[in-house]
């Protein structure tokens, strides 16, 4: 094709088990004019002759020596014609759709101010792509700079961005993607964002879909820890470069709960080395609970879905009592780790809703979406609140002030208990209030987690 619209960006190392899956999905586009410029990275198994077996003459493969896929990414960019650029893994697959609703989004624009970049809406699936997640994706706000210093919220395969952008970061930068990094995708995606890059409002529809699998799930947790943390050094002033490498921390020490437990006791010396309180330093300050309780039911989402062995309650509260929490505290901890998910919850939810009643969500964050996802798919009505003026409502919106008598409000953020007491004055009018914590079935003990959609 002379002119492409768009091209697909392939990097692949050893993937001819699921290669073939990826380019199918590409080809299979609703718009045919694309083309795609798979980087075979080194590969030792037949990932290359799979990919050179496919006569579809939009597809270009290039062979060169292993460099890792910041580095293979960088290649295919630098041999990209398309107007509009994505990256999307060997193993991943996308709807056929992905490119029209993407370049739509784009062009949708005022002329004068196009858009750079759209981040569509991804979901997690097993290694058979069988969907085991609600959309995941950013929303409007978690794309702004201050947002993106703190943590990528997007799957690279999710992201199309305008070619002109990327060519403006390589002459900035250097490169798209930096190489001998963890981090590259969040990498890129500061880079962008401080080029100057104009985000299209995300597409809440899945367009992609990340496909999970235990071999890949949790390779190089210290790594990706260290990597963060350079990042952020590099990135931030030297003011705010302490609490953010802090929060980092907490993040993946919610990971190590989960995965590696060898790695927690170094997490939390690290924490306890940078708190700023006078001695005892203590590992947690007021409210970074919910920091590491969101990573931790964050990482046990994707642990489920690989089928990974899950810590059960005991043995988690046992690890969280040496990090200086209470027995108590750390039982309460644990077990709110592992409480059902909100898929789970939804049909608990319709069963303590009364006649007349109005469900109101509060949070529009990533719990809130995932609740709003599984109350819709389980048929329920409801609204939304969210204190923030730039929170993307997933409903209809009402304010705190539109709370009445018969409201039930639950409650979807980690962080509970301040927004529980926020809520008394509510509470005084007859306004229920419930949290994850409260649809437990009663007396049921907190048992092991299995492999089951998240």
């Amino acid at each position: 094709m002379k002119n492409p619209t768009l091209t697909f960006v392939v990097p692949a190392f050893n993937a001819a088990a699921t290669v073939a899956d990826t380019l199918a999905s590409i080809t299979r586009q609703s718009r045919s004019d694309l083309e795609i410029v798979l980087v075979d990275d080194g590969s030792t198994d037949a990932t290359r002759s799979l990919a050179e077996s496919i006569t579809d003459p939009r597809l270009c493969v290039v062979h060169h020596a292993n460099t890792g896929v910041a580095g293979a990414r960088n290649l295919g960019l630098a041999l990209a014609r398309g107007r509009f650029v994505t990256f999307l893994d060997a193993d991943d697959v996308i709807e056929p759709d992905f490119a029209a609703r993407c370049i739509d989004a784009l062009e949708g624009g005022n002329l004068d101010q196009p858009h750079d970049a759209v981040a569509g809406a991804y979901c997690y699936a097993d290694s058979t792509l069988t969907h085991r997640s609600h959309p995941l994706g950013p929303s409007e706000p978690d794309l702004s700079f201050t947002s993106l210093l703190e943590t990528n919220p997007c799957a690279i395969g999710a992201l199309v961005f305008r070619h002109d952008l990327l060519r403006s970061v390589r002459s900035r930068f250097g490169s798209a993607f930096p190489q001998g990094v963890h981090a590259e995708d969040w990498e890129l995606l500061l880079r962008v964002t401080a080029t100057g890059c104009r985000w299209a409002p995300p597409i809440e529809r899945t367009l992609m879909t990340y496909r999970l699998a235990l071999s890949t799930r949790s390779s190089g947790l210290r790594e990706s820890w260290e990597s963060g943390l350079s990042l952020l050094a590099r990135w931030h002033a030297a003011d705010a470069l302490a609490g953010a490498q802090r929060r980092w921390t907490l993040r993946a020490l919610g990971r190590a709960l989960l995965e590696d437990h060898t790695l927690v006791p170094i997490l939390a010396r690290a924490l306890i080395s940078s708190s700023e309180a006078t001695p005892p330093h203590t590992l947690l300050r007021p409210d970074e609970d919910s920091i590491l309780r969101g990573a931790a039911r964050a990482w046990l989402a994707r642990a489920r879905i690989v089928g990974a062995t899950i810590p059960d309650a005991p043995t988690l509260a046992a690890v969280l009592a040496k990090l200086e929490m209470n027995a108590a505290d750390a039982r309460e901890f644990a077990a709110s780790i592992l409480r059902p998910t909100w898929s789970e919850a939804a049909p608990r939810v319709a069963a303590l809703l009364r006649p007349g009643e109005r469900l109101v969500v509060l949070g529009v964050g990533r719990n809130g979406r995932e609740a709003a996802h599984a109350l819709t798919h389980a048929g329920i009505t409801f609204c939304c609140m969210d204190d923030r003026a730039d929170a993307t409502p997933t409903a209809p919106r009402i304010r705190r002030d539109d709370l009445r008598t018969g409201d039930v409000v639950l409650i979807t953020p980690d962080n509970d208990a301040g927004i529980v007491r926020s809520l008394e004055p509510a509470r005084s009018r007859g306004v229920r209030v419930v949290r994850l914590a409260d649809l437990d079935p009663p007396n049921r003990p907190i048992r092991p987690a299995t492999s089951q959609a998240a």
